[in-house]
């Protein structure tokens, strides 16, 4: 599963943003690759360089994603996560959630096609 990440560039560049999130997953036991890659979408004055996450299919790959991209968040100073489904459904939840909030987040979310994951600055 590939999902597209997102993050506004006020926040961090996208660089920075790969890095932090790639020593998440090397110190994550579930495996999941960061890669930038060119798009051809103009995402609102962000790079059109994106960060894709190559996720396993097994749901634990899934979970260290999205406490790594909760933690980034939060250090950050980024309020909310909005993941958006290939159907383009939408779910925004908050950057300080606590682990369980999170685990209940993640059970939910595998049943879901995510698309994509932003972090926004709002």
């Amino acid at each position: 599963m590939e999902i597209k990440l997102q993050v506004d560039p006020r926040i961090m560049s996208l660089t920075v943003f790969k890095e932090q999130l790639q020593a998440e997953a090397d110190s994550s036991e579930s495996e999941f690759t960061i890669e930038m890659r060119k798009t051809g979408d103009v995402l609102r004055s962000i790079d059109p360089t994106i960060i894709v996450a190559v996720v396993g299919a097994a749901g634990t790959a899934l979970g260290a994603l999205i406490y790594g991209l909760a933690k980034i968040a939060q250090q950050a100073g980024a309020k909310t996560i909005l993941i958006q489904t290939r159907h383009g459904d939408r779910l925004e939840f908050p950057a300080n959630f606590t682990p369980n909030q999170i685990d209940v987040l993640i059970e939910k979310l595998k049943k879901l096609e995510i698309e994509r994951i932003s972090i926004p600055l709002i």
